[in-house]
């Protein structure tokens, strides 16, 4: 394992060891105190109880809710509760080759229904949320925070394309889903504009953060596709300081169907093959 993952593990809490958290865990006299509920927080996050883990990170003291230490724990909670496993995600993007970044992510989040989808995109929006709230600038965030968000961003993608595009859960787009310019909330047919604008609002997250981070993991599938404000909003003003999905325009929304469409850049070549300016949204 590579010293940047290795990195990885221990910027996200997931792989604390048990016996040193015990052992740390013991010295406290009130296992009631905020130092002692992190420790706790961070065993049940090993154990993938994440449920437990959000309640005693939430039962914290309001003054240390609001310390960095602990927002980046509680994101990853949220988004280890979502299915998100921080490396098999990175070693998918290490291991790729020849796959476009909607291609690489809608095959490898399976949410069951709508009713799933929701709940999933609700643990991973709580999570960048979050994130955001420790400082919205990516660059006042470390490197780790940013790491974090962008693969919260990316599964968010990769679950909203799998149940819209992927119905059968095979890896491959559906026959049926012939038209990514259609508006229509159809899974596997077509995809709705509320579904579109969250694709958008993580992609905007993700590619925001990418330029804070050393070492970018996603240089294998997006390219020289890494800076929002230089590679995407010369095309889609305005989108990169985008907040909220209610703040992209109708303009806004066809480019990101439009990147759904292409299947150059990013995209699941949907009826289509080549780059948006072939395969755009009108």
């Amino acid at each position: 394992m590579t010293r940047f993952l290795k990195g990885v593990f221990l910027a996200l809490a997931v792989a604390a060891g048990t016996s040193c958290s015990q052992n740390i865990l013991s010295t406290f006299a009130d296992k009631n105190t905020d130092a002692a509920k992190y420790i706790e927080a961070q065993k049940l996050i090993d154990a993938q109880n994440y449920d437990d883990a959000i309640s005693v990170l939430m039962s914290a003291s309001n003054e240390f809710q609001a310390d960095r230490k602990f927002k980046s724990l509680l994101a990853s909670a949220y988004a280890g509760r979502a299915g998100l496993n921080f490396l098999d995600l990175i070693e998918s993007f290490q291991d790729a080759s020849g796959v476009t970044l909607f291609s690489l992510l809608m095959p490898s989040f399976h949410s069951a229904d709508l009713a799933a989808l929701t709940s999933k995109v609700g643990d991973l929006d709580q999570a960048a949320d979050t994130l955001k709230s420790i400082n919205s600038d990516p660059a006042q965030r470390n490197q780790d925070e940013n790491i974090l968000m962008i693969l919260v961003s990316f599964a968010k993608i990769g679950y909203i394309l799998n149940t819209y595009t992927d119905a059968d859960h095979n890896g491959a787009l559906d026959g049926s889903f012939t038209d990514a310019c259609s508006t229509a909330d159809t899974p596997g047919t077509s995809i709705g504009d509320t579904a579109v604008a969250h694709i958008g609002l993580a992609l905007v997250n993700a590619l925001n953060a990418l330029p804070e981070i050393t070492n970018n993991f996603t240089s294998g599938v997006l390219g020289s596709i890494d800076d929002c404000q230089n590679d995407i909003e010369p095309y889609l003003p305005g989108v990169c300081s985008a907040e909220e999905t209610s703040d992209f325009s109708a303009a806004a929304l066809l480019g990101f169907r439009s990147l759904i469409k292409e299947n150059d850049a990013m995209g699941l070549g949907v009826s289509c093959s080549g780059d948006v300016s072939a395969c755009h949204c009108p």
